[in-house]
């Protein structure tokens, strides 16, 4: 299976020669790249070696067993060794399991061990009962490296609830802003769309001059907004000058690399924080400005009426500016509320993690 197969590409690494065999010869030239005593690799053929000094993959692959166990081959285990299906092991049971391997072993040590580990597993929370027998819980403490590995991984799952409610308050602290924000982009387009139809379809004068200063109007908003994402950033027009000089950079060491005169590099990655990813994206992305163009043209068009010299030229060219900044618009609203539907996902996971699978009965 899978787990003896990494214990068997390990085995075959040691065994320097080849012969299918871990000799004193192959751990002491592994010693020495290790920058470890020979001894070591003494102690080591000692305790594992057969009657010819040499390790087998299957004495490896014994020595191994602690590293790769699993739940259920414990489940096994401890079945196996609760004769008498009462869900705990005795001392005596556990003597008489252990007693062949070591002719030096009690039962007064066999139940010092097993107290032992009932003092270890009330330190994370266990039971305080010390009954000279072992439930499965404390039989599981009996393999150290798996335990260890338990506790690196509680210490990840731990890790990764503190991140994800870090994540979570950063979400929560900018989400009203971000609808409210999303809200009026969102009208200042729909605005556009009414009232550019309006500046060329209406009959009377007046309505169309009305809507003239309403798509003057809703393309300021739009270009504030645009300029003003919510979120912590505080100076966000020196961010983007800084943004830009540093494109302006790798863009000439891109220049250079393809002519041969410099190393290649990679496009910088942009990472997009929960509370900051309107920001970032306005800065990286030139939101800053995004509708000056437009928002110049109407207001020279406003002049104009202003000095009652508007003609049916500047009423269609009013009506094309309004339909590019509703384009431009568009493919900003499309992207943040896409971006704020994924990150309201994450957080309704946050919120309330899958639960932890119920310990097994005893079958």
């Amino acid at each position: 299976d899978r787990d003896m197969r990494k214990i068997s590409r390990s085995f075959y690494a040691l065994d320097a020669d080849g012969d299918g065999i871990i000799s004193e010869k192959d751990l002491q030239a592994v010693a020495k790249m290790a920058g470890r005593s020979p001894r070591d690799a003494e102690h080591i053929v000692d305790i594992l070696a057969s009657h010819d000094s040499s390790i087998s993959v299957l004495r490896f692959a014994d020595s191994l067993a602690e590293d790769v166990i699993d739940g259920r081959a414990l489940r096994l285990a401890f079945e196996s060794i609760d004769i008498d299906a009462s869900q705990e092991i005795s001392a005596p049971e556990l003597f008489e399991v252990l007693s062949p391997f070591s002719a030096d072993l009690t039962l007064e040590m066999v139940i010092q061990h097993i107290e032992t580990v009932q003092l270890e597993t009330t330190k994370f929370g266990g039971l305080d009962a010390f009954d000279q027998s072992l439930n499965f819980d404390e039989f599981c403490r009996l393999f150290p490296a798996r335990t260890r590995r338990i506790s690196r991984l509680e210490q990840r799952a731990a890790a990764a609830s503190e991140a994800s409610l870090d994540l979570r308050s950063r979400w929560l602290s900018v989400s009203v802003g971000v609808h409210e924000w999303l809200e009026k982009v969102e009208r200042a387009s729909e605005q556009l769309e009414t009232l550019r139809n309006v500046s060329i379809e209406a009959r009377r004068m007046q309505e169309r001059q009305e809507a003239l200063d309403g798509l003057r109007s809703n393309i300021k908003m739009a270009d504030q907004c645009c300029c003003n994402p919510p979120g912590p950033y505080s100076n966000l027009e020196r961010m983007s000058v800084c943004t830009k000089k540093e494109k302006a950079k790798r863009q000439h060491r891109m220049e250079k690399a393809e002519k041969g005169e410099g190393r290649r590099e990679k496009e910088a990655e942009i990472l997009l924080g929960f509370d900051t990813f309107l920001q970032d994206q306005a800065i990286h992305f030139g939101w800053l400005g995004l509708l000056t163009i437009e928002a110049n043209r109407l207001a020279k068009i406003k002049a104009s009426k202003d000095k009652q010299t508007i003609k049916e030229k500047e009423y269609l060219d009013a009506f094309y500016t309004a339909g590019a900044a509703e384009g431009i618009l568009s493919k900003v609203l499309q992207w943040s509320k896409g971006q704020a539907c994924e990150y309201e996902s994450f957080v309704d996971v946050f919120a309330e993690p899958e639960s932890s699978l119920p310990p097994l009965p005893l079958s």
